[in-house]
């Protein structure tokens, strides 16, 4: 049926889902504003779906035509949309090894939530903690340990004890 998960293929590791199979959808230069939007949803679910399933590649251009069209179409500047692709793009190119890109892009993404009114929120330690997986894997440990403990501060708040995401970045350290 529709929206029905079909049997994940041996060893994948996923459930393929319907969006996985739409075809790519072409990039278009302009912006039409009741069609556009419910696009940018579908590129959106359908980059999370091809992340999911390693399809990096692919992931990564729909990523890049989804902030296209958000840079394009958002009259306010602090949508979380925006840095919020941002970072998935900024995954999805670590995820390629395209280490430098990917730091531009994570930047970006933290930068973009720290002046909004989504800093205080899960967005930024999320934004923050890819940054500094990045920084790991560059080999960067003082500014990886420096970032994993701002998220770390972020998720105990005023807690005594951690909760499982801080428990998990408390391991990167």
């Amino acid at each position: 049926g529709v929206g029905s998960a079909a049997p994940a293929p041996p060893g994948s590791g996923f459930h393929r889902r319907r969006s996985v199979e739409l075809e790519l959808l072409p990039v278009r230069e302009s912006y039409q504003p009741a069609r556009d939007v419910g696009r940018i949803g579908r590129e959106v679910h359908l980059a999370r779906e091809l992340m999911a399933s390693g399809r990096y590649r692919e992931a990564e251009r729909l990523w890049r035509d989804a902030l296209g069209l958000l840079e394009r179409s958002t009259p306010n500047r602090d949508d979380i949309r925006i840095p919020s692709a941002k970072n998935n793009l900024g995954r999805t190119l670590t995820f390629r090894g395209r280490l430098a890109e990917a730091e531009r892009q994570l930047d970006a993404a933290v930068a973009g939530l720290a002046g909004s009114g989504w800093s205080r929120r899960s967005a930024r330690p999320v934004a923050r903690e890819n940054l500094a997986h990045l920084h790991a894997l560059q080999g960067r440990l003082d500014a990886a340990i420096a970032g994993y403990r701002e998220v770390l501060e972020f998720r105990l708040g005023k807690r005594k004890r951690p909760d499982a995401r801080s428990a998990v970045t408390l391991g990167h350290l």
